[in-house]
């Protein structure tokens, strides 16, 4: 199992109880060894906190917690995967507003989320920037540190009047603290209130491969849609990438808001091959990853190409799937042990039987025609000694 970090950092009110607290990257014990972009981090604190970790215990029953965003993260749609009654939208004080952008936030804002702005240090530039979205937020973060005084009293009546909570962050000392409550703030966060708490904890959740695995066992024993989303839910990155893939895709303007909607749109013989791409391309760190998927993909063909009718589908996932075991450096039986595969793919894989097994068979033995056709006509150009050793590797006759 592997370790994992996220901090938290308590949020007050007027009284001194906890209102929230705001989720913090964190890459290690001892805070931060590197920092990432803001959409790596965002990611990660949403993959910890919705994945490995007891929400309920890291925030208490009905506790809520603010999480920032920025720009990618809001139009990825991913966001829709935080529960609204629990995650308060925080938005980078660094995100410029498009229409695009505004757009995505009032969709996010009518569908209950809350939406809060960070940093706002109350310069002409960033109210300019933010105000058509003042009738939106529910809370402006303001930087004790970075914020023009003389236009935050100008500025608090009106957005007290618009029903906006104040938040002062980074108040170090009593002085602080003091200044702002009787200045009017409802909400109080730094050094003073409380120092952000670290937490490190073991994922005990199934690696992304096997998630992936399953994910595909699900998928061909045509489950229902929902209990697809349910799965694709467990790993946000996962939903991110699949949601982002679509996004990306030229054969639709349609915008994905859920994962519903991306399966639903996507297809379940896309999602499959989707799926099976980004496994060896993206989840796999062996550095041959990618002459092995394209290795798979022409194997996968050849298979999909030569098998009857019915069973073309279930050819093509073989054909992935059997080189997985080079992909993660394990047992092919070990990739596969409790995974709901039907017996004919099962079979083919583990011991190469029934007409998919034959399938496999052929187009192993065509590779290594082909394999065995190149050494020769590269003979003189190659040492032979690796020339031996890859025949043996392959099991190849020479």
């Amino acid at each position: 199992m592997s370790k994992m970090f996220l901090a938290r950092q308590k949020i007050v009110n007027i009284n001194g109880k906890i209102f929230a607290y705001e989720l913090l990257f964190r890459d290690s014990s001892t805070g931060i060894k590197k920092l990432p972009s803001d959409i790596k981090a965002t990611a990660q604190v949403m993959l910890n906190s919705l994945s490995h970790i007891d929400l309920d215990g890291l925030l208490t029953k009905e506790g809520i917690a603010f999480i920032n965003v920025d720009s990618e993260i809001i139009e990825s749609d991913v966001l829709e995967l935080l529960d609204p009654k629990r995650f308060v939208i925080e938005i980078l004080e660094t995100v410029q507003l498009t229409s695009a952008l505004y757009n995505k936030i009032v969709s996010l804002k009518k569908k209950g989320y809350k939406i809060a702005l960070d940093d706002f240090d109350c310069s002409e530039e960033m109210l300019k920037n933010f105000q058509p979205l003042l009738k939106y937020l529910n809370v402006i973060k303001i930087d004790a540190l970075t914020v023009n005084k003389d236009n935050l009293k100008k500025l608090l009546p009106k957005f007290k009047a618009a029903g906006i909570k104040l938040l002062i962050e980074k108040i170090e000392n009593p002085k602080e603290y003091l200044y702002y409550k009787e200045l009017g703030f409802d909400l109080f966060q730094g050094y003073h209130i409380g120092r952000p708490e670290s937490f490190e904890f073991e994922s005990i959740q199934d690696p992304i491969e096997v998630i992936i695995l399953k994910l595909i066992s699900i998928i061909k024993t045509d489950k229902e849609t929902a209990e697809i989303e349910r799965f694709i839910k467990l790993r946000p990155d996962l939903a991110y990438n699949i949601i982002k893939f679509i996004n990306n895709q030229n054969t639709t303007k349609e915008r994905i808001s859920s994962i519903v909607q991306a399966v639903t749109l996507m297809g379940r013989d896309s999602l499959l091959r989707w799926l099976l791409v980004y496994l060896y391309a993206e989840v796999s760190g062996n550095e041959f990853s990618k002459p092995l998927l394209h290795a798979a993909v022409l194997r996968a063909e050849t298979m999909e190409e030569s098998a009857s009718r019915g069973n073309k589908e279930e050819a093509f996932m073989v054909g992935m799937f059997s080189m997985l075991d080079s992909l993660f450096k394990v047992q092919i039986k070990d990739i596969f042990k409790g995974l709901n595969l039907s017996p004919a793919v099962t079979n083919a894989l583990l011991y190469k039987t029934g007409e998919l097994g034959k399938g496999l068979t052929e187009a192993i033995q065509i590779e290594k025609d082909y394999f065995k056709k190149v050494f020769l006509a590269n003979f003189n150009k190659i040492n032979p000694a690796d020339i031996i050793i890859a025949f043996e590797n392959n099991d190849i006759d020479y």
